[in-house]
C-alpha cells in the first residue's frame, strides 16, 4: 500500500468525487501527508477549501480510509492514487481528475496503447447493437483498447465484441466495483476484468446513484483518444461524454443512423457539427494508423 493512497482517500471522502480540488493539491503537495499533518492551520493556509470543506476535512478520520484499503485487500482490488506511477497518465491529465481509482483486473498501457471508448443509449435498437458490437469486435482484433461503462444496450454489445476476440475491454463503473448494480451484466464485468479492467473512482460497497453516471462519463472519455457514438438522443449520457472529450481535446466519432430513429438524433447531429463520420471499424482505424489493411469483418 502506497501511503499516499490513504490520504487520497481521506481527501475525496471529505470534499467528494469529481473536483479539480484534487488536482490542485496534487500539483502543490508533492507528498500529500504534508497537508494532512499540517492540520486545519495548513488547509486553511493552503486556500484550496471551503470553510465547510476544512470543516469535513478536519472530521473524516484516517481509519475509515484505512477502512477502505482493507476492504479493498479482501475484494483484491487496486486503490490507484494520482501521485503513482501507475495511475494512467491520460487521466492525470484532465483538470478534475479522481484522487484515486480502483481497479479490478489490469490496467492496460494507455499511453502506448490505440484506445477508443463506444458508447450509446441504453435503449439500442437492433442496428445499434450489431454496430456496437461488430466495432468492438474489429478494433479488438486490430489491437485497440475500448472502453466503455458496462451500461445495458450500446455498452453491453460493445464489450460483448471486445471479448469474442479476447480483446482488452475497460469497463468505467458509476458505483462501486463490487456493488450488485446490473445483476445481468455481472457475468460481463467478471469476464472484462479477467482480460482487462473493471474502474471506478468510487470506493468499495458505493452504490449507484444518478449523478455518479455523469461524473463517470469523464472518465471514459479521458481514458480514450477517441470516443465513439453508436446510438444516442439529443440529451443523453452519450452526450455528455462527447461534451467531456471536446474540453479533454479527444476525437470525436458518430456513426450515421436512421435519420427518423430518435436514438439517432444525437449522433447525426454530432456529424452535422464536425464530427467524424463512422460507417465501419477501417474508419477509425485508419484515422489513427493511416491506410490500414482490410481483414475480414464479423
Amino acid at each position: 500500500m502506497n501511503k499516499s493512497t490513504l490520504y487520497y482517500i481521506w481527501l475525496t471522502q471529505s470534499i467528494g468525487y469529481c473536483t479539480t480540488k484534487v488536482k490542485y493539491v496534487f500539483e502543490l503537495y508533492p507528498d500529500i501527508e504534508m497537508l494532512y499533518k499540517g492540520g486545519e492551520q495548513e488547509l486553511r493556509l493552503c486556500g484550496i477549501f471551503t470553510e465547510n470543506e476544512i470543516s469535513k476535512l478536519a472530521k473524516i478520520r484516517l481509519a475509515d480510509a484505512e477502512n477502505v484499503l482493507r476492504r479493498c485487500d479482501e475484494l483484491n482490488f487496486k486503490a490507484i492514487d494520482i501521485s503513482m506511477k501507475e495511475y494512467p497518465q491520460c487521466l492525470r491529465g484532465i483538470s478534475d481528475a479522481p484522487g484515486v481509482i480502483y481497479v479490478s483486473g489490469e490496467l492496460p498501457d494507455f499511453e502506448n496503447l490505440d484506445t477508443v471508448s463506444i458508447v450509446g443509449t441504453r435503449k439500442a435498437t437492433a442496428y445499434g447493437v450489431r454496430t456496437a458490437f461488430s466495432l468492438g469486435a474489429n478494433l479488438a482484433k486490430a489491437g485497440f483498447v475500448v472502453v466503455s461503462g458496462g451500461a445495458l444496450g450500446i455498452d453491453c454489445a460493445a464489450h460483448k465484441g471486445v471479448l469474442e476476440q479476447n480483446g482488452i475491454a475497460v469497463c468505467v463503473l458509476g458505483c462501486g466495483i463490487d456493488y450488485d448494480y446490473l445483476l445481468e451484466n455481472k457475468a460481463l464485468r467478471k469476464c472484462i476484468s479477467k482480460t482487462g479492467a473493471l474502474v471506478s473512482e468510487y470506493p468499495p460497497d458505493f452504490p449507484p446513484a444518478a449523478h455518479n453516471f455523469p461524473q463517470r462519463n469523464r472518465i471514459i472519455s479521458a481514458l480514450s483518444k477517441g470516443v465513439i457514438v453508436v446510438e444516442a438522443p439529443l440529451k443523453s449520457g452519450s452526450m455528455i461524454t462527447v461534451d467531456f472529450a471536446l474540453k479533454q481535446g479527444r476525437d470525436v466519432f458518430a456513426v450515421m443512423g436512421n435519420v427518423d430513429s430518435p436514438y439517432s438524433k444525437g449522433a447525426n447531429q454530432l456529424i452535422k457539427e464536425g464530427a467524424v463520420p463512422v460507417t465501419n471499424w477501417q474508419d477509425v482505424a485508419e484515422f489513427y494508423r493511416g491506410l490500414f489493411d482490410e481483414e475480414t469483418e464479423n
